[in-house]
Order: structure tokens, then sequence, then C-alpha cells
């Protein structure tokens, strides 16, 4: 599961030194882009992973944080559903309901 996988990964990042710890990991090859999971936390009292693309479909999908429900048992991307009751992820939205992003410049 991708949780185990996370588990051994951050096991073995904590017993490394600073060298070693330019490994970005574990990660998932996708029809979207290369996904990798950052990690678990709770949102509004619900458990749920928390991801990134560290390459997508889309180039403003690069290194952007965001969740999934957490399920123990998921071993692969296609296996996660968006957080919270939503019907999609980000990046499944479509373009005209997307919600303006604000930038510094704003």
């Amino acid at each position: 599961p991708l949780i185990r996988a996370w588990e051994i990964y951050q096991g073995a990042y904590q017993r490394v030194s600073g060298l070693a710890r330019t490994v970005r990991g574990p990660s998932m090859s996708t029809n979207l882009g290369k996904v990798q999971i950052l990690g678990t936390c709770i949102v509004h009292g619900e458990r749920v992973f928390v991801l990134q693309f560290l390459q997508g479909r889309r180039s403003n999908w690069t290194r952007r944080p965001f969740l999934a429900q957490y399920d123990e048992d998921a071993t692969w991307f296609d296996e996660l559903k968006p957080p919270f009751d939503q019907d999609r992820f980000f990046f499944e939205m479509p373009r005209q309901s997307k919600v303006r992003e604000f930038s510094s410049s704003s």
C-alpha cells in the first residue's frame, strides 16, 4: 500500500546524512505526471494524503501540493479519491470553473 511505501521511505530518510537527503520519494508515474507522496496530515479531523506533482501534464501543476482521502489499502494513484466530499481533484476541474489563483502581484 502507498502508506507503507511512505513509511518505509520516511524511516530510511530519517537515518541518512544530509548528503543523501536530496532524494525524492516515494513517487508514481501516472498519465497525468509524476506524483510524489509527501505524507499524511489531519485536516478538519480527517486523515488525508498530502501529494504533489513532480512533473505534470500542465506546468502549473508542478510542485503544487494537493490532498486525497486517506486509504490504507490504496496501492496506486488512480485508487485515491478527492477529500472532503469533493467530486474531483483540482486537475480534473473544467477550466472555466477553476477558482482564480492569486499571486503576489495580484
